[in-house]
């Protein structure tokens, strides 16, 4: 590794995006909770950060260059909302820096993904295609018991929820733009508590074909966390979190969430 840097083939988690919400405190807590039946917890996925999903890919990492790495991976493609027809790798990069100082440590990184795929015959835009591209960017600091974070990320075609879903166009095959960002602080008060509050949105920009539909398009997905964290050693841990979320869509409609969860970790 410190020589040559790391080669992956196989399945992992994807480049574009994994920061971000690998960062998020309430990804290991509950955070939203998904749509009926199944309800899945999803930390900020869809209201902060778009879950980049695990995939199979080719991948190099080269090694620590004073605080630098870059990964570069070729990945299994996804379809781009109603562009199924999948030709072509998806492409993701990587740009990170981490470093420590007096008191305190830090990170950064700034993130790409590139695709295309096609439209078959009988759906939008037959013949033709779409191209997803997104850029992702973020910094965490830790300075002494305080965290703090911020990141965020752009692009076309991107989704609202995971990385390139159906809403990543719109019913006419045009590729949607997307963007989001998560703001985040944490406090260890004492060796055993520790605090945090985060907010987080996600938005879609509304296309000409989204304007002239009868059924609007969501807008923004945003929510804040607050969670509480009590070790009781070093493999017991347990947490209390309550949420506030709200979807907007483009009509004015508004839906709002109030979640309060309570649960413990297992480690070894």
């Amino acid at each position: 590794d410190r020589k040559v840097g790391q080669f992956l083939a196989g399945r992992a988690i994807n480049l574009y995006q994994s920061k971000n919400i690998l960062t998020d405190m309430s990804l290991f807590g509950v955070g939203v909770v998904g749509p009926l039946p199944n309800g899945p917890t999803m930390g900020h996925i869809g209201y902060g950060y778009l879950y980049p999903n695990f995939g199979a890919q080719f991948r190099y990492t080269t090694p620590d260059l004073s605080g630098f790495k870059v990964a570069f991976s070729v990945n299994d493609t996804n379809d781009i909302g109603s562009a199924t027809k999948q030709n072509v790798p998806r492409l993701e990069a990587d740009v990170s820096y981490a470093t420590t100082f007096n008191g305190g440590k830090m990170q950064a990184w700034l993130e790409g993904l590139y695709q295309t795929a096609g439209f078959a015959k009988g759906g939008p835009r037959p013949g033709g295609h779409a191209t997803s591209v997104g850029g992702a960017t973020g910094v965490q600091v830790f300075l002494g018991n305080l965290e703090l974070l911020a990141s965020g990320y752009g692009g076309r075609a991107l989704g609202m929820l995971g990385m390139q879903g159906d809403d990543a166009t719109d019913a006419a095959g045009k590729e949607r733009y997307n963007w989001g960002f998560l703001t985040q602080g944490t406090y260890q008060l004492t060796p055993e508590w520790k605090l945090g509050v985060n907010y987080g949105q996600s938005r879609a920009e509304e296309t000409d074909q989204d304007k002239a539909d009868a059924d609007s398009h969501i807008k923004m997905q945003h929510a804040a966390v607050g969670m509480v964290t009590y070790s009781i050693n070093k493999n017991w841990q347990v947490m209390a979190e309550y949420t506030w979320a709200q979807d907007k869509w483009f009509n004015g409609d508004t839906q709002n969430g109030n979640m309060v969860a309570l649960g413990t970790f297992f480690y070894w």
